[in-house]
């Protein structure tokens, strides 16, 4: 017999029509074929496969800037990425030693003559300078460890003392 002939719902299992029944039909599409022909509605014929185009850059030619031969070292040592020692400057220690000055007057000619001296370094290196007698203010190229020396001698009257690191 003719499939188109024989009635739908001996076509399909009766668990169907029972499921499609409790469905509210608003919104709901099945996709099955049989369904769009218990409806009425002819399905369109498939489209042919999707394909897209893609758009690539031309091919551009990669300059040969490798070199042909590869030279590795046979040790390597971050020794050799240093700077040589003949290039540096060399640095100088500056160092203030107790006086008959109060710690208050050292931590005020340090703080006024030093650059960058913070308060709280000033203070400990006039501590030591009365505990110990002696304290290192910083290590500096000599022209500056010695520009300070004479500015903390000259215009505050501190024994100073500048010595190669």
């Amino acid at each position: 017999p003719d499939p188109s002939q024989i009635p739908l719902r001996s076509k399909m299992p009766s668990a169907f029509f029972v499921l499609l029944s409790l469905v509210p039909t608003q919104g709901l599409t099945i996709s099955a074929p049989y369904a769009a022909a218990w409806r009425g509605v002819t399905l369109p014929a498939p489209r042919a496969s999707v394909s897209m185009q893609v758009i690539a850059p031309e091919r551009t030619a990669v300059p040969d800037t490798l070199p042909s031969t590869w030279e590795v070292p046979d040790s390597f040592s971050l020794a050799s990425l240093k700077k040589s020692t003949h290039d540096e400057t060399p640095l100088y220690k500056l160092t203030v030693f107790k006086s008959g000055r109060d710690d208050v007057h050292i931590v005020n000619a340090l703080l006024e003559v030093v650059p960058g001296m913070r308060k709280e370094r000033a203070i400990e290196i006039a501590e030591t300078a009365f505990r110990v007698g002696f304290s290192l203010v910083g290590v500096f190229e000599q022209a500056l460890a010695e520009e300070y020396a004479a500015e903390l001698k000259n215009y505050h009257s501190l024994v100073c003392d500048v010595s190669p690191e």
